[in-house]
């Protein structure tokens, strides 16, 4: 008797300890997009600017964990070594209302959002360093986004846990939702212009009026326009070329705005295509202008 007393008390304790271990938050994959990006930007940290640089590849893993390591070994699903950042999603499940501690560990920087509001700030560039900060949750679906990005050459690391908690721990409050921090849209040659022309065409002008009409609802602090084109002509051609459509579209978002609004015109010309123009249809998406609107 004394035995089966045991053997149930042991049966009890592994399932118990087998429904704690399910407390933990869990996490659909991480995925996002690896951007490269020069010393002088990278220093700020994490910005809107990101977004606006050249998309290098993308990656997706079950986990983030990257012990801190030399730079002579790649880094995992990213072609260079250096100079770039990440901004990855994912998706939180918490089962029941607790304390949970989150942990990011960086070398160089990194953030961690939740639901859109800032829960670890790593950022800027250092040594590997990790911090630590306890929630309360409630039950639940939540947004995380994680900002990772690697400046020298010598180290890296990168590492995200998420675990139940004791106390003392501070409450999450669920802020109500604001407009995206950017918005982005892009235009191709095809529908907008002529071949190598500037003038905006009429089959473009529907397009451009809804943009101007979300420009005119959030007002954004500055809206980035930036012309591209392929790598067919010379170099001054195509920037000359990106310059003119990006100031044409422009010129006609202005003159339809209810109240002053920030514009800034790029001219990229060949220099960031978004896919190989080995082909006409990859010179085809090339050409394009982007409209950014940065809240």
């Amino acid at each position: 008797m004394l035995n089966l007393t045991h053997f149930l008390f042991s049966i009890l304790v592994l399932f118990s300890l087998d429904m704690y271990a399910q407390k933990d938050p869990e996490f659909s994959k991480f995925e996002g997009d690896v951007y490269a990006l020069n010393f002088r930007k990278i220093a700020k940290g994490y910005g809107s600017y990101v977004y606006q640089e050249q998309k290098i590849g993308s990656v997706s893993w079950d986990e983030i964990n990257i012990p801190e390591r030399g730079t002579d070994e790649p880094f995992p699903d990213v072609d260079r070594n250096r100079l770039f950042g990440m901004v990855l999603h994912s998706t939180m499940t918490i089962s029941e209302k607790s304390c949970y501690e989150f942990s990011l560990s960086s070398d160089d920087g990194s953030k961690l959002w939740i639901d859109d509001q800032i829960i670890i700030d790593n950022d800027k560039s250092h040594e590997m360093i990790q911090i630590k900060k306890k929630i309360s949750l409630q039950p639940g679906t939540y947004k995380i986004k994680i900002w990772y990005h690697q400046a020298y050459p010598d180290r890296y690391g990168f590492i995200f846990d998420a675990s139940i908690a004791s106390g003392p721990c501070e409450p999450y409050v669920a802020k109500e939702a604001t407009p995206p921090k950017l918005m982005k849209f892009t235009l191709s040659e095809d529908i907008s212009f002529d071949r190598n022309q500037y003038t905006v065409k009429v089959a473009a002008l529907a397009k451009l009026d809804s943009i101007a009409q979300l420009i005119n609802q959030n007002i954004p602090k500055k809206v980035n326009i930036v012309g591209h084109t392929d790598n067919t002509g010379s170099q001054d051609y195509n920037k000359e070329l990106s310059e003119k459509r990006a100031f044409a579209i422009q010129e006609y978002l202005a003159q339809k705005m209810n109240t002053p609004i920030t514009f800034a015109v790029r001219a990229m010309g060949e220099l960031f295509p978004l896919v190989s123009n080995d082909t006409e249809e990859g010179r085809a998406k090339n050409r394009r202008v982007e409209i950014i609107l940065l809240q």
